[in-house]
């Protein structure tokens, strides 16, 4: 009985942990798509200002 309520106890701790894995993916991929999306358009920026001097 007392292993039964240590395997819930288990298997609930690994989701959390898992969920908590994917939010933290999800934000770290988003902030390293938005500094990517900024670079491109500093360098976009830097290009044009090139170009018209």
């Amino acid at each position: 009985m007392e292993q039964e309520v240590g395997l819930e106890y288990l298997t609930t701790l690994f989701e959390i942990i898992g969920f908590l894995l994917i939010i933290i993916l999800v934000i770290y991929f988003l902030i390293k798509g938005i500094r990517k999306g900024n670079a491109q358009k500093r360098d976009q920026k830097i290009n044009r200002e090139c170009k018209t001097t």
